[in-house]
């Protein structure tokens, strides 16, 4: 009985150090999950953190770059519509200056033809009415009295302007009443073919169609006054010649009214 009293323990022994080193090492590994949890929880908010901080810096990124193209976008419109702006103001300018100068290129032509229809006739009324007024003899001037009054109720009416219709209607005046008084000095039916003379220049236009500057006929009338002065009875002058040419104005108007009338009456 004191030999089985000594005996060495039984082998139950290592199996219990066996479970003891498995518990350690299950232990352990808790102790490191655990470890490895509080640091995954430790690094979950600054990562959280980045994750907003990057989505805020990617829409602010996002929102500057969307403004950048906006802008350079709005300003590349705004320069192609200022560019069609002015290509159209240009544009229109063009057709501006392209109408004005047809304006004048009619304008031109327009005058040119009056020119040519009025020169003709106002140049044998001229000529007439020189032809009368230079004449020594009124009766030496049959065929240029009879030739006046042609122009005078004829062809001339379908182009003659006012001054030129005025001056015709004085002269005529004239006319009659130097062949009614065959002594009258012939001064104011000169004076009255060189204000007709006066009338057709500038109803002509010279200055207008070919940039020809006239002369104005006043030193001939001057001097046409100062003979008529020369010539007439004492007591006379300008104030009588004056006087003379607004008798002649009136009744050269009230004779211009009855020749408009003359249709009416018939």
């Amino acid at each position: 009985m004191s030999e089985s009293s000594q005996l060495p323990p039984s082998p139950a022994q290592p199996s219990t150090l066996v479970t003891s080193d498995q518990e350690k090492q299950t232990r352990a590994l808790e102790l490191r999950s655990k470890l490895w949890e509080v640091r995954g929880k430790a690094c979950e908010v600054p990562v959280k953190l980045f994750g907003i901080v990057s989505v805020l810096v990617a829409g602010v990124w996002g929102y500057v770059d969307y403004r950048t193209h906006e802008k350079a976008r709005i300003g590349e419109e705004g320069k192609q519509r200022q560019e069609r702006l002015d290509k159209e103001e240009e544009l229109a300018k063009q057709r501006w200056d392209d109408a004005k100068k047809d304006r004048d290129i009619r304008d031109k032509e327009y005058r040119l033809a009056v020119y040519q229809e009025r020169k003709p006739l106002y140049a044998q009324a001229c000529r007439v009415a020189a032809q009368i007024a230079t004449a020594e003899k009124l009766g030496d001037a049959k065929d240029a009295i009879q030739r006046f009054n042609e122009l005078y109720y004829g062809e001339l009416c379908l182009v003659e302007d006012k001054p030129m219709e005025h001056a015709m209607v004085a002269f005529r005046t004239t006319l009659e009443e130097h062949l009614q008084s065959p002594g009258k000095q012939p001064v104011e039916l000169r004076r009255a073919a060189i204000k007709l003379a006066m009338s057709a220049q500038s109803g002509l236009k010279l200055e207008e169609v070919f940039a020809i500057v006239p002369g104005d006929q006043k030193s001939k009338l001057e001097s046409e006054v100062s003979s008529g002065t020369a010539h007439s009875v004492p007591g006379s002058g300008d104030e009588k010649l004056k006087a003379r040419d607004e008798k002649l104005q009136k009744s050269g108007a009230e004779k211009l009214k009855a020749r408009d009338e003359q249709p009416k009456s018939k």
